[in-house]
């Protein structure tokens, strides 16, 4: 059971640190984009486990039933 949990925190690290790692590539910038950026970073990888299950659950929603 706790699988899942353990795949959504590692994904959620993993991407952080893509993310971070572009963040800090990037020196023309100016402070209050840098605040921005820490922001954006910092929301996107607390609310990845709970927008991945709602993405997923639309994308198969609009699958056509005869599809099944």
């Amino acid at each position: 059971m706790t699988f899942l949990p353990t795949i959504y925190l590692s994904a959620a690290f993993y991407f952080f640190l893509v993310w971070f790692g572009a963040f800090k590539r990037d020196m023309n910038i100016s402070p209050q984009q840098k605040r921005i950026s820490w922001l954006v970073l910092i929301v996107a990888t607390i609310f990845w486990p709970i927008v991945v299950p709602i993405s997923y659950l639309e994308r198969i929603s609009n699958i056509p039933r005869d599809v099944y």
